[in-house]
């Protein structure tokens, strides 16, 4: 229902607006909502993979059978950047008036997200931010509860060296000591060609997978495999449930479909409630392994062990502080001292490093009594340089 009212929205506006001139596509079809149903700015986890690697294994224009050979990149300790979203949930304790704040801060390109009230006949009433023309509210309120979205670091996505076999004409790779066939799938890719972009041209690319996902590119003489969660039926429902959600209790069903791959969320509610979640699908490793680097797709030991339920990510709910903030940095500094204790998770949860936002954000709100939205802003404004 949902997928059909957005298409035939787009479409009705198309019909009543001969003048709106759409550059491509004619007419939109229901299905088209679910090629990207995340809204961060980067949805798509890369484990890793870097484009000179895409380019060995697919723009060379020549495959080779990898051989044996070993590869490490330095574990990321700290995140250099000066731009960023910022966010803030203050509890009743440090309100002037009694009620919890939050205060959303995305840092996005000008033309990147629109802000809206929707409201229907069905009782939906949300206001706060879209992306290039979700059908639901991407971070903001409704009556009883307000969500913000920090673009995630968390590890939601790793990459396999996967050893690859020819035999006659045929491609094998090695699982488990059994030889097990290479999924190969041609996929066409159009683009411009001369004649000042006139022309079409078509591009075929022969591609290559294995049970842990796409063959992305090669390494060092490796094929990799990427192993991630870039489309989900559940991402959709999630975003669309937690716009509905009247209290906590709603609010933490919605985040149990363990669907959103790339955001944090900090959060406040009108029963005075804060809380923060550092990302919200999060596989489980084994944790002998370190995922910081491409691991061994030969043996079962590496895979994924399923998806941590909800209570086993990094989280804060009311800390004793009464406040928290998030800033795209690590999540052990969301409350100060009473933040949650890395000792408590596996590595690969939160490899995040602290950055200058981060900082300065936990020394201003570490001298905070009492607050109203205009000290809250005040406080988002603040120009000390960590």
């Amino acid at each position: 229902k949902l997928l059909d009212a957005h298409a035939d929205g787009i479409n009705y506006y198309l019909y009543k607006h001969p003048a709106v001139k759409s550059e491509v596509i004619k007419k939109y079809k229901p299905w088209y909502h679910l090629m990207w149903t995340d809204g961060s700015v980067s949805p798509t986890r890369t484990g890793g993979v870097k484009r000179e690697d895409v380019y060995k294994m697919y723009g060379a224009g020549q495959i080779e059978i990898p051989t044996s050979t070993t590869y490490s990149y330095p574990k990321m300790n700290a995140i250099d950047e000066n731009g960023g979203s910022n966010g803030f949930a203050i509890a009743p304790k440090h309100s002037k008036n009694g009620n919890a704040l939050l205060y959303i801060n995305p840092h996005v390109p000008f033309y990147f997200r629109s802000e809206m009230h929707m409201v229907s006949e069905e009782g939906l009433n949300a206001y706060g931010a879209v992306t290039w023309g979700q059908m639901f509210i991407y971070q903001g309120f409704n009556a009883h509860l307000g969500w913000m979205h920090t673009s995630s670091y968390a590890d939601v996505a790793d990459i396999f060296e996967e050893k690859i076999i020819q035999k006659n004409d045929s491609l094998f790779y090695e699982y488990e000591q059994q030889l097990f066939p290479v999924q190969i799938k041609k996929i066409p890719i159009k683009y411009y060609g001369d004649n000042n972009g006139e022309n079409i041209n078509t591009k075929i690319f022969t591609t290559y997978r294995t049970h842990h996902g796409p063959i992305m590119g090669s390494r060092n003489g490796k094929w990799i495999s990427l192993r991630e969660n870039n489309r989900s039926l559940h991402a959709l429902l999630e975003c669309w449930t937690r716009t509905k959600a009247k209290n906590l209790t709603e609010y933490k069903k919605a985040l149990s479909l363990l669907a959103n791959n790339s955001n944090n969320t900090v959060y406040a509610d009108a029963n005075g409630n804060i809380a923060y979640w550092h990302g919200n699908f999060m596989p489980k490793r084994n944790p002998k392994y370190d995922y910081t680097r491409p691991v061994d797709g030969s043996i079962k030991e590496t895979d994924w062990q399923g998806i941590h339920p909800l209570n086993e990510i990094v989280q804060s709910i009311n800390p004793e502080n009464g406040w928290l903030q998030n800033c795209n940095a690590t999540p052990f500094t969301v409350a100060g001292k009473n933040s949650p204790d890395a000792n408590n998770y596996p590595a690969y949860m939160a490899p995040d490093g602290e950055n200058a936002r981060g900082l300065n954000a936990v020394r201003l709100l570490s001298q905070i009594d009492k607050l109203d939205l205009n000290d809250l802003i005040k406080l988002g404004y603040n120009k000390h340089l960590t």
